[in-house]
């Protein structure tokens, strides 16, 4: 059935799909262009209509997939499509399903080699890029299907069923204690963007048609969409054409930028937003803040075209080169993951091939080749290791610093990883998503996993800051609009861990030493706060001066002057922000 009860589309044996309408009237045949002409038979492995039940995520998205056992496949936007995407999924398909709200696609199928055979689940985009792909044990794969909110898959296998968790990559980003994030409904045509300040509960909404990519760092988000936009021209038509938004903590627009290419992958910088499409990067050099004072840069836009690295453009010249060469931009080694510094711009193409070009003068300086397809890149903050997550999870480091030929370092690999994110003040520590646990890494040591749903917003101070977006969605789902700080949840390393367990059982100057041997300043913070949660002013000053707090010396001095313990703990309270406990103990003094 189609979405709207209108049509019903029938498979044949040969391979044939015909449309009736409701009434059973024959309208025609579908033209099938991923079948070649001259094929005797082609066995049908589904027909899927997503139904549209919560929305889609732009006007141009396809909800119809027609997919045979050979793998041939092909995504269309309605049942005419005159412009269907085909794919060859290069294997035997049993089974094809939309999830919930029609954002991937599942392929279940086989591949044989000899005399074994290869169970994999492909997943999709609705245009047709290939996101994740999930091998999977067993002889035979017979189906699959998504749970309510798309969060799990079962597969039958076999007499087996099997579960499989999901971790959907939404478009979000976090920026100064700003989580941003975007969904969709049914009830309204465009993206909804969320500003969620965490610390303060303030939410802002902007509502932004045909979404297609987001990503911040600092103070800035970027926010990339389709448009229409009235160019000069001849006949004076419409050119499609997208918009990059440049926007602030709160959703309020900067500046914008009208690019001729789809925006897919979006990194920012300190003084560049970074835009690739699957061919082409394009480099926006964006204001400053000094203060509350903006500071208008001088403009920098410079346009690389990946497949002739030669090819370094900017200004006008820019823009009538895309305009020119728009059917030239296709190709079949894709951008897949890009990563940046104000000094540096990494490309990784889906081949395995990291590109390096400088900055500002956008000049290639590397090739690195890689033996697997790449999902993912992360650069650490002083851009000395990059993490490369590849399209079946494995998880490997490369040392940016060796002058010998590019090589993963060999006693770190990690598999079924979906997330990286490196510490901003330790260059040889990151945290690592894989499968529903977090794990810390420093240098090739791995902590033990900790059990967790979430995805990683920061990692700073020994902490990661951790947010519940599976169940954020859940609830915007419910019609609840606003989330709550119960959608962030802290995690410590084993560290910090460590120095808060030897609080409880040694004495602080003991904890002091052992801290010496491995400072840190978010472990000095602790201890000056486990002292003075104990009374203890002489640890709580050696902290203070080990992370020149000269507020925190001011308190110690201040504290020295209260008679009392009670009222000492009240001050200690106020000066840690816990305004509940201040309260309590002043209602308990009768105060």
């Amino acid at each position: 059935w189609s979405p709207d009860s209108h049509l019903l589309l029938f498979g044949f044996v040969r391979g044939e799909i015909h449309i009736y309408d409701f009434k059973l009237n024959y309208i025609g045949p579908i033209h099938i262009f991923c079948i070649r002409d001259g094929v005797p038979s082609a066995e049908i492995a589904g027909i899927e209509w997503y139904d549209g039940r919560n929305g889609l995520m732009s006007m141009n998205s396809k909800s119809l997939v027609i997919c045979y056992e050979s793998g041939a496949m092909q995504l269309m936007s309605r049942e005419d499509d005159p412009s269907p995407i085909i794919l060859d999924v290069d294997m035997h398909v049993a089974s094809v399903k939309w999830n919930d709200n029609g954002s991937m696609l599942a392929v279940a199928g086989y591949q044989a080699t000899g005399d074994k055979t290869h169970n994999f689940i492909h997943f999709y985009s609705p245009w047709g890029e290939h996101l994740r792909s999930l091998k999977v044990t067993g002889k035979s794969i017979a189906d699959c299907a998504w749970e309510a909110h798309s969060l799990r898959l079962v597969i039958a296998i076999d007499n087996f069923i099997y579960f499989a968790n999901c971790r959907l990559d939404y478009k979000w980003c976090y920026i100064q204690d700003t989580v941003i994030y975007s969904f969709y409904t049914c009830t309204r045509p465009e993206h909804i963007v969320v500003f969620w300040n965490t610390k303060t509960n303030e939410v802002h909404y902007r509502y932004v048609r045909n979404l297609l990519a987001l990503g911040g760092y600092s103070s800035y988000c970027c926010i990339g969409s389709f448009v229409e936009r009235a160019l000069p021209s001849a006949n004076n038509t419409l050119t499609d054409t997208h918009v990059i938004l440049l926007c602030n903590s709160i959703g309020v627009t900067i500046e914008s930028k009208y690019i001729p290419f789809q925006p897919i992958h979006i990194c920012v910088t300190q003084s560049y937003a970074i835009i690739a499409a699957k061919s082409l990067v394009f480099i926006w050099g964006i204001s400053g803040f000094i203060g509350s004072q903006m500071v208008k840069k001088q403009p920098y836009e410079k346009f690389i075209q990946i497949d002739d690295p030669a090819t370094v453009r900017h200004g006008d010249e820019l823009q009538l080169s895309l305009m020119a060469n728009l059917d030239g931009m296709e190709t079949e080694d894709p951008i897949t993951s890009l990563c940046g510094s104000d000094k540096w711009i990494f490309v990784a193409r889906l081949s395995g091939l990291v590109l390096r070009y400088s900055l500002p003068a956008c000049t290639l300086m590397e090739k690195i080749e890689c033996q697997f397809r790449i999902n993912k890149i992360a650069l650490n903050s002083i851009t000395t290791l990059m993490s490369i997550i590849d399209t079946n999870g494995n998880c490997m480091l490369i040392d940016m610093e060796s002058k010998e030929p590019r090589e993963d370092i060999a006693n770190f690999k990690k598999s079924d990883v979906w997330s990286v994110v490196w510490a901003n003040d330790l260059p040889d520590s990151f945290a690592i998503m894989e499968k529903t646990k977090i794990s810390f890494v420093r240098g090739t040591e791995v902590e033990e996993a900790v059990p967790c749903s979430g995805y990683i917003c920061d990692y700073n101070n020994l902490q990661v800051k951790v947010v519940m977006l599976d169940e954020i969605m859940k609830m915007h789902v419910k019609g609840i609009q606003a989330p709550s700080s119960d959608y962030i949840t802290i995690y410590d390393n084993k560290l910090l861990r460590d120095m808060k367990i030897a609080c409880e059982k040694l004495p602080l100057e003991q904890v002091s030493s052992l801290i010496e041997k491995d400072p840190h300043p978010q472990l000095w913070r602790a201890l000056a706060e486990e002292a003075l949660n104990h009374l203890d002013i002489k640890v709580a000053e050696h902290a203070f001066v080990k992370i020149h707090d000269y507020y925190g010396l001011q308190f110690l001095r201040r504290l020295q002057q209260f008679q009392g313990e009670q009222f000492k703990r009240a001050e200690i309270a106020a000066f840690l922000k816990q305004d509940d406990e201040v309260e309590k103990i002043y209602v308990h003094m009768d105060r």
